[in-house]
C-alpha cells in the first residue's frame, strides 16, 4: 500500500512541477484539457445516438400514422414498415403503405439481399410477415 501511495505522490508532484511554472500556461492547460474532453463527450454522444437514415418530416410521420390507424395495423407492422422504408430510403415513408409497385419493388430487394447476403434466418420470417401485411395493406389485389 505505500508503495502506492508513493507512486500517487511521484505522479501529483510532477503534475504540480509541470503546472506550476507559471499561471497562464496552466490555465491553457486546463482549458485545453477542458475542450478536448467536450469535444470527445460530444461526438461519442452523436456516435451513440446517431440512428440508421434520415428523419422524416413531421408530417410524413404523422400521415403515415394516420395511414397504419385507417388500415387497422398494429405497433409492431408500423415499427417493421418503418424501419424497411428507411432501410431502403422510401421517400416519403408512406409510399410504402400506399402504392403497392413499391411495396413489391422493396419485397423484391428484401429478397435479393437476403439471397445475395446468403442470410435466411430473420429475413425470411420478415418476408412472410411483409406477404401478409400486403393482405392487410391493397386488399383485393391477390
Amino acid at each position: 500500500m505505500g508503495d502506492r501511495d508513493e507512486s500517487f505522490a511521484r505522479l501529483a508532484r510532477a503534475l504540480r512541477d509541470y503546472l506550476s511554472p507559471d499561471f497562464f500556461s496552466t490555465q491553457m492547460t486546463v482549458l485545453i484539457l477542458f475542450s478536448f474532453t467536450f469535444v470527445l463527450i460530444w461526438l461519442l454522444f452523436f456516435t451513440i445516438n446517431k440512428k440508421g437514415g434520415p428523419k422524416p418530416a413531421q408530417k410524413d410521420w404523422d400521415f403515415f400514422n394516420m395511414v397504419v390507424l385507417q388500415k387497422g395495423l398494429e405497433i409492431f407492422d408500423r415499427d417493421l414498415l418503418f424501419e424497411v422504408a428507411s432501410t431502403y430510403s422510401i421517400q416519403p415513408i408512406y409510399k410504402i403503405l400506399l402504392e403497392r409497385d413499391v411495396f413489391e419493388k422493396v419485397l423484391k430487394r428484401i429478397q435479393e439481399d437476403r439471397i445475395r447476403l446468403k442470410t435466411s434466418s430473420g429475413v425470411h420470417t420478415k418476408i412472410d410477415y411483409l406477404r401478409k401485411l400486403r393482405g392487410k395493406l391493397f386488399p383485393g389485389h391477390g
